[in-house]
C-alpha cells in the first residue's frame, strides 16, 4: 500500500511499470551493484559467480506456475547468479517445473544479453551436473572460455566456521557448502 501522501497509487504504480519495461531498474541495479564493487576494491564487472534456484509458493493464478516435484512445491522458481561478494548479478524467474539446468541457460542469456562480461567461473551445485551445459557455457563467449564447477562436499550436519567474519559450512540435506560473509561499513 503507498500512502496517500506520496501521490496517486496508478501513477506511481504507472511509473514503476513503464521503468520496468524500459530495463530503467535493471540498469539502475547494474550501477549500484558496480559502484559497490569499485567502493571494495574490485573491478565493477566480476569474474566468478555461483548460481543456484530457488522454488517459491505463489498464489496468482495468471503467471507461468509449475510444480517442483523435488521440493514439492507448486509454484514459481527464481534462478540468481550472485558474485563472490554476495551481490545479485542477474535473475530469471520461471515456472517452478522448470529444470535448473534450462534455467540457468536463461539466466546467463540474460546476463550476456547486455555486452561483454568479465566472466570467467561460474559455482554450481550438483542438480546442474550435465555435459551439454558445461559445453554450452563454454561455447557462450568468443574471447574466453567459462568454466562451470560444480561443488559438491559430502557429510551432513551443520559446522560453522568464522575466519574473520566469514562463516561457512555444509546444510543438512545440501551438497553444497553455504559461504555467509558478514562486513561492517562505517
Amino acid at each position: 500500500m503507498i500512502p496517500t501522501n506520496i501521490g496517486n497509487t496508478h501513477t506511481i504504480y504507472g511509473y514503476f511499470r513503464r521503468w520496468r519495461r524500459e530495463g530503467i531498474w535493471a540498469r539502475i541495479m547494474d550501477t549500484l551493484r558496480q559502484w559497490e564493487r569499485q567502493s571494495q576494491g574490485r573491478l565493477p564487472e566480476p569474474s566468478a559467480c555461483c548460481a543456484d534456484s530457488q522454488s517459491l509458493k505463489t498464489a496468482t493464478q495468471h503467471e507461468e506456475v509449475g510444480f517442483d516435484g523435488n521440493k514439492k512445491v507448486k509454484g514459481r522458481k527464481r534462478h540468481i547468479l550472485i558474485d563472490t561478494r554476495g551481490l545479485i548479478v542477474a535473475v530469471v524467474v520461471t515456472a517452478a517445473n522448470t529444470d535448473d539446468r534450462l534455467g540457468l541457460v536463461a539466466l546467463l542469456q540474460r546476463y550476456f544479453a547486455s555486452g561483454v562480461k568479465r566472466l570467467r567461473k561460474i559455482w554450481v551445485d550438483g542438480s546442474y551436473h550435465a555435459q551439454w551445459l558445461r559445453d554450452w557455457v563454454r561455447r557462450r563467449k568468443q574471447t574466453h572460455k567459462i568454466d562451470l564447477e560444480v561443488v559438491e562436499h559430502p557429510g551432513q550436519g551443520f559446522q560453522v566456521v568464522n575466519t574473520a567474519g566469514r562463516w561457512s559450512g555444509p546444510l543438512p540435506g545440501y551438497s553444497m557448502t553455504v559461504v555467509i560473509v558478514v562486513t561492517t561499513r562505517c
